[in-house]
């Protein structure tokens, strides 16, 4: 199998000269998974760790797998570190579970300084998440993130939108 090219930043890719937003589903419930690939129109999964507690599970791993092998497209796994370090350090593991996984990485400072670094891995796939302005949106793709997780209802609320 080749490799997977992925959009750049803000999951928005070309096709035939046309621009298309991704649908991408924030759960890590098996069954609304299953339920949204069968329409036809799921470009991808995004989990976090309260996602997965919320769904009954502790094995961050197995459950991203499962996803990717139902939506063979991309699945964010989230780090729980707070800091650089450790977040490249998880990420280092997430990435190595499958070509679909994606690290997600907080727009924080330590977020943004583990996002460099990891975008110069060959295998560096990321999803920046907790994106409450267009400023932060910015700085993720600065850093090298594939995909920016922007909570569009919050910048709705503050007007930005």
């Amino acid at each position: 199998m080749g490799a997977i090219e992925y959009p750049a930043c803000g999951g928005i890719r070309e096709r035939e000269e046309r621009i298309v937003a991704l649908l991408f589903l924030d759960t890590a419930d098996i069954n609304e998974v299953r339920q949204a690939a069968a329409w036809g129109i799921l470009d991808g999964v995004t989990t976090n760790p309260t996602l997965m507690m919320r769904a009954g599970t502790a094995d961050l791993k197995a459950v991203t797998l499962e996803i990717a092998e139902i939506v063979r497209g991309p699945v964010s796994a989230e780090v729980i570190s707070t800091d650089a370090q450790g977040m490249i350090a998880e990420a280092r593991e997430i990435l190595d579970w499958s070509e679909h996984v994606f690290v997600k990485i907080p727009c924080t400072v330590e977020g943004l300084k583990a996002m460099r670094e990891i975008s110069r891995w060959p295998n560096g796939r990321i999803n920046a998440t907790l994106i409450f302005s267009p400023i932060q949106a910015y700085l993720v793709a600065k850093a090298g993130a594939t995909y920016a997780s922007i909570f569009v209802g919050r910048m709705d609320d503050a007007g930005l939108v």
